[in-house]
């Protein structure tokens, strides 16, 4: 991390890779394992 903030394109890159790695990962991760459990499991009860 050091060398990030060193270098201005690699931060911005970086930064924005890591913003939308976290948004796209965040959101995603909370929805897929909350819509894929219970429509996982409503199906399979069923």
């Amino acid at each position: 991390m050091a060398y990030w903030p060193r270098l201005t394109g690699y931060r911005l890159t970086g930064y924005r890779l890591t913003g939308y790695r976290l948004k796209v990962n965040l959101q995603p991760v909370n929805l897929q394992p909350v819509n894929l459990q219970p429509v996982n499991l409503q199906p399979s009860t069923d």
